[in-house]
């Protein structure tokens, strides 16, 4: 029986129990895939976590373009799994990725700086020269690594 502070009685509510486990976030997840490439390109890169206690886990990935992916769907911890992204712009980013388990622990962040250069494609009229001038492509061929072609 439980009383109040006027007094008043009632009777004891039902029993409930509560179990506590001990839980661990996943590890930081592992991507892999191409640090540099073309920008408007898709490039596929591979993530995959562990757990534990082997709950299935969910990513979400920050592209350093503004905003973080909502989670994705759960995956079995250690699976590999494929996402795919096109970097609309030239530049240096860097991809934030982090799982969480079915219970809801969040791993830690993994980064992966990739580089989209700008597009060095010389102009048809330039190319066009170049053909006709052999010794001056050669010229360019070995100067290019130095110049940043």
């Amino acid at each position: 029986m439980a009383k109040d502070n006027k007094s008043s009685t009632s009777d004891w509510s039902n029993v409930i129990t509560v179990m506590i486990s001990g839980n661990t976030p996943p590890s930081a997840p592992t991507v892999d895939g191409p640090n540099s490439g073309n920008s408007g390109e898709t490039y596929q890169y591979t993530i995959s976590a562990t757990d534990a206690e082997d709950h299935t886990v969910c990513y979400r990935i920050n592209w350093d373009e503004g905003a973080t992916t909502n989670w994705s769907e759960y995956y079995p911890a250690g699976e590999d799994v494929v996402f795919s992204h096109a970097f609309a712009e030239t530049g240096t980013y860097r991809i934030q990725v982090q799982a969480m388990d079915l219970i809801g622990y969040v791993s830690e962040w993994t980064v992966l700086e990739v580089t989209m250069p700008k597009n060095t494609a010389l102009p048809p009229l330039f190319l066009k020269f170049l053909q006709n001038h052999p010794i001056l492509y050669k010229l360019l061929q070995m100067l290019a690594p130095y110049l940043g072609l």
